[in-house]
């Protein structure tokens, strides 16, 4: 977060959660090095890292998927072409 630092947005959000004004907080589209620096800062309080994910633009959904693309230890190998959405 060059030129952003975090550690007065932190202590913003601890003095709101203490007071009662928020229950949780989180932040949006951080990548791995800005979280990490977020963490090492003292943020562990953050509740969600929301990322851009909606039906036109599905990279996490893919970047999941292609990380478990080899058969799981003891089980069958995954599926391949599309599979249909389940319910949860």
């Amino acid at each position: 977060m060059p030129g952003n630092p975090p550690v007065p947005r932190l202590q913003s959000f601890a003095e709101l959660v203490d007071a009662g004004d928020i229950g949780q907080w989180g932040v949006s589209n951080l990548d791995i090095s800005d979280m990490t620096e977020l963490l090492d800062a003292g943020g562990n309080a953050c509740a969600t890292n929301q990322i851009l994910y909606n039906l036109t633009r599905r990279g996490p959904e893919y970047d999941l998927l292609l990380s478990g693309r080899g058969p799981m230890p003891g089980g069958d190998p995954p599926p391949t072409g599309p599979q249909p959405l389940e319910m949860l």
